[in-house]
């Protein structure tokens, strides 16, 4: 028996920012207010704005890496099979903890994905942070195997626990 899978995710993020100025001369107080909605939606397929694999795990380092390879179907899904994404559309990253020090450092792979300039290319990830990229594009960032394949985790010496996301394409 056959069995299709269907795959969709849909993300947002709401900003709402106003910058007034206090005090002063002024006969009225000058605002700056931005209310934003930046949505995505990525529909079942390997098309522009869409994906139809994807992985999601909270997962626990203490004071060690991991590598995690997006390429050889390491990555298992709730489903039990194994993912080998040959794009990546959607990728996000939420350190959990919340005390300054903890942080998770990304990068630095001995075959980094395509979204780091450089093998030895880093971004630290704070307390409570987040690390989102979205590239819906028909060309999202490219996974290829032993050379542009692998995602380092890093916590430093201290226990992170951080919940990845990841949204692609097999094809």
């Amino acid at each position: 028996m056959s069995v299709t899978y269907n795959l969709q995710l849909t993300a947002g993020l709401a900003i709402t920012w106003t910058h007034t100025a206090a005090g002063g001369t002024l006969a009225n107080t000058p605002s700056d207010p931005l209310n934003e909605i930046m949505s995505l939606t990525l529909d079942n397929g390997t098309a522009l704005n869409q994906c139809n694999i994807g992985w999601a795990s909270t997962r626990s380092l203490a004071s060690t890496t991991e590598t995690l390879n997006f390429s050889n179907s390491s990555l298992v899904d709730a489903f039990g099979v194994g993912l080998a994404f040959a794009k990546i559309k959607f990728l996000a990253i939420w350190n959990q903890n919340t005390t300054a020090g903890q942080t998770l450092v990304i990068g630095n792979a001995t075959n980094p994905l395509a979204l780091f300039s450089a093998g030895t290319a880093t971004y630290t990830i704070g307390p409570n942070g987040r690390f989102i990229i979205a590239e819906p594009s028909l060309a999202g960032i490219t996974v290829t195997g032993s050379s542009a394949d692998s995602l380092k985790l890093n916590s430093g010496s201290a226990t992170v626990t951080y919940t990845i996301i990841v949204a692609g394409t097999n094809a």
